[in-house]
């Protein structure tokens, strides 16, 4: 009973002693945060007179009741405001409660009292946290009494706000601890502000400088999957909770709370333990403990200096793949940084600008060690970017080419029944499994050292390859271990045994259904799916046909067996003759600013359709969507062709040359000053020629190998190109529908190889 009331007592006293912090959080919690709730109330009750002209009593009054809750749930439960009341008051609390140890006259004080020192610790310790939880509950109690008398409470509203203090308390621990770590090894309140920062920031900058050499120096780095915020720091673990959430914590999260769970009882036996081993010397010292000031200081430079070294490789712009040009600047930034860096935390941890001068072999260790890191990059000492793991130790593999199959030159989203919209890499990464794992390490092996013999620091080299054309794909190795390897892999498309592989990798079923929605039964899982609107077209991203949901699900089912037949080499070969594209409209919230609104996410599908697809085409002729050309003949008014005939230019551009350098020639020659002699520059040439047809007969041949340019440009497999040294512009009649959706005219081009004698022949530059 005596050491209860004596407990009990030393709580009373220390709250007494730290009755400043106590009003800070009361005022936080119980009168700001309640005040600012009122306020977000206040703001969408006043909606309802607005709401009630437009939608009538009824309909407001549910209108507001769910903007109510939704505003409730967001803000009782994971919300930024708490979030920086938590962190502010976790770091004041740590620092305010054992600043005594600052002192030595408080420490022989506190040290002279009957009380171990582990009851003082748990004193102080404990009151930290009541002065933080006591408060919290309070001002949340009173948010809910204040938004239940404006209707604006529910079950789901208390359990999110219980929620958010669980995760609150345990940001609270962690940063708590971490604080208090903090004044264990320190023994200066400003040193301690420093050390905090340190801890704060450091993981992040080490996460940095991994990522920015890897970027910089090795040529199949991909960031795709790469953490680029610390995976260990409770500030970061709280935002991922945050992201993946909607006020609510989603159930895929139980991994980081149990991740900052262990943070903070780690961090805090840390705390512990240096308390019972701090010094009472230590009071006034920068560092308590002294064989930490080396270790403390040569960690703090060697990424720093990486660190700026990185900053000034962007300012130089300093990049090894073109040039080395400005390596020399990075080098004298790393030395000078370990230098006055070292210089610098020396003289602080000594309080004396004089201590600059010592610690000269901390300054080599770390010079040694930022030296041998920054050729670890350099010269991929640890093998990183020549790294293709053994086919029969990959599990699986997802193979994913960047834009590949590309529905009329835009890059379509993809759906997920569970995650809604997502990029192709997510989707891939979730649904691609490649079993037969040797063509891609094949492929992997082939591309690399192709691409290794390029040397990208000689402008020169390999000026005349005209036999190549390297395509990028993010490669992800799924081990039998358990790891996973990412990398950024260039493909020559145009070497005969690569396309090879590409055909056998491509033409898998597990790719076509990972990378394709459209060749996937998970389409129509989304398509059965309520919450989405669906609309679907099929046109050339100029004509355009509108589809039902049933039309839709018969060319789907007729897609996918075509599908079966897809490689590389035959979409290589082959110009599309159409696209599928579909919209999904997924409602998100309903929102009301100045009118009532819908907020929506508008995912876009497409598929190519193209000339070996036997089965869709049947289909859409039967539908009377199929188009024969890609223009309607009857919608054309007149064809204009333009033919810019770059060959006859850069004759002309050389022969221009010729004469200028002649006639300088002579001007030397005969002493004349006339700077006409002293041509430096060569007149530009014109020899565009236009060609107008009217004629139907000339029109129906052009129109048969004209495409629009979407089909044509920016693909992967560098297949059938449109002729750049053409532009055909269609004009269409001012009275057909065309003309009224786009315009009196598009611009349309050939297939490369294949103009028209007559065209070619009519707008062929004449000297």
């Amino acid at each position: 009973m005596t050491s209860k009331s004596s407990f009990l007592a030393s709580m009373k006293e220390n709250s007494k002693r730290r009755l400043y912090v106590w009003i800070l959080s009361i005022a936080a919690f119980v009168l700001i945060f309640p005040i600012y709730v009122s306020l977000l109330i206040n703001r969408i009750v006043s909606q309802t007179e607005q709401l009630t002209k437009d939608f009538g009593a009824a309909a407001a009054g549910e209108i507001v009741h769910g903007k109510l809750i939704e505003m409730m749930q967001s803000t009782l439960g994971i919300s930024f405001l708490l979030f920086a009341m938590t962190v502010v008051l976790a770091a004041g609390c740590a620092v305010q409660g054992f600043s005594w140890l600052y002192s030595r006259k408080k420490i022989d004080f506190y040290y002279g009292m009957p009380v171990k020192r582990s009851k003082r610790f748990l004193v102080i310790w404990l009151n930290g946290i009541l002065i933080y939880i006591i408060p919290y509950l309070i001002g949340i109690v009173l948010s809910m009494l204040i938004a239940a008398g404006n209707h604006g409470m529910s079950g789901s509203v208390f359990k999110t706000a219980m929620q958010g203090l669980g995760l609150h308390l345990l940001l609270y621990l962690c940063i708590y601890h971490l604080a208090i770590f903090t004044v264990m090894l320190t023994g200066h309140v400003v040193i301690t502000g420093m050390g905090f920062a340190v801890l704060c920031l450091y993981e992040f900058v080490v996460s940095q400088v991994n990522y920015g050499y890897c970027n910089l120096f090795f040529r199949y780095f991909s960031g795709y999957g790469i953490e680029g915020n610390p995976v260990f720091s409770p500030i970061s673990m709280y935002i991922k909770i945050a992201d993946a959430s909607d006020g609510m914590i989603a159930d895929g999260q139980l991994n980081m709370i149990v991740r900052m769970a262990v943070f903070a009882v780690v961090l805090g036996v840390l705390a512990y333990f240096c308390y019972l081993k701090r010094p009472a010397e230590g009071a006034g010292k920068s560092m308590v403990f002294g064989f930490t000031k080396p270790i403390i200081k040569i960690l703090m430079i060697v990424p720093f200096a990486l660190l700026v070294g990185l900053l000034v490789s962007d300012t130089v712009n300093f990049y090894p793949e073109n040039s080395m040009d400005g390596i020399g600047y990075i080098i004298l930034a790393l030395v000078l940084t370990v230098v006055l860096g070292s210089a610098a935390v020396q003289a602080i941890y000594d309080f004396d600008i004089k201590g600059m001068l010592r610690g000269k072999s901390h300054i080599v260790i770390s010079g040694v060690l930022v030296a041998l890191i920054f050729l670890i990059y350099r010269y991929d000492l640890l093998h990183y970017d020549d790294y293709i793991p053994e086919a029969d130790k990959v599990e699986s593999v997802a193979f994913i080419p960047d834009d590949y199959e590309m529905v009329g030159g835009y890059i379509s989203g993809y759906v997920d029944t569970e995650e809604g919209g997502m990029y192709i890499y997510d989707y891939a990464r979730k649904y691609m499994y490649l079993t037969d794992a040797a063509d891609v390490c094949q492929l992997a092996d082939i591309s690399m050292q192709e691409y290794n013999k390029y040397n990208w620091n000689d402008s020169d080299a390999d000026d005349g390859e005209t036999d190549c054309c390297w395509s990028n794909a993010l490669v992800i190795y799924r081990l039998k271990n358990g790891r996973e390897v990412v990398r950024n892999l260039w493909v020559n498309v145009e070497d005969e045994q690569t396309a090879k592989l590409l055909d056998n990798i491509t033409g898998s079923a597990e790719f076509k259904e990972g990378y394709m929605m459209g060749a996937s039964e998970r389409l129509d899982e989304v398509l059965e799916q309520e919450q989405y609107t669906v609309r679907a077209y099929y046109g050339n991203m100029i004509y355009q046909h509108k589809m039902s949901e049933a039309e839709l699900k018969e060319l789907l089912a007729c897609y996918r067996r075509d599908m079966e037949t897809f490689s590389f080499l035959k979409g290589k070969e082959s110009v599309p003759v159409g696209a599928v594209r579909i919209e999904l409209e997924k409602v998100l919230s309903e929102s009301w600013y100045g009118g009532y609104s819908r907020s929506s996410s508008i995912m876009e599908l497409g598929m190519n359709i193209y000339p070996f697809f036997e089965n869709s085409i049947s289909c859409l002729k039967e539908m009377g969507y199929y188009m024969d050309a890609q223009v309607d003949i009857e919608d054309i008014a007149q064809i204009q062709v333009v033919n810019y005939n770059s060959e006859a230019a850069e004759r002309l551009r050389e022969q221009q040359k010729a004469s200028a350098g002649a006639d300088t020639i002579l001007a030397e020659g005969t002493e004349m000053a006339d700077t006409r002699y002293n041509a430096t520059s060569v007149n530009e040439v014109e020899t565009s020629v236009y060609a107008d047809y009217t004629q139907s007969g000339e029109i129906e041949q052009i129109i048969s190998c004209t495409y629009p340019v979407e089909f044509l440009n920016r693909r992967w497999d560098n297949g059938r190109a449109g002729d750049d040294e053409y532009d055909v512009i269609i004009y269409f009649k001012p009275s057909s529908e065309i003309a009224k959706e786009y315009g009196s005219s598009v611009h349309y081009c050939f297939v490369e190889g294949e103009v028209p004698e007559f065209v070619q022949e009519d707008t062929a530059y004449k000297d």
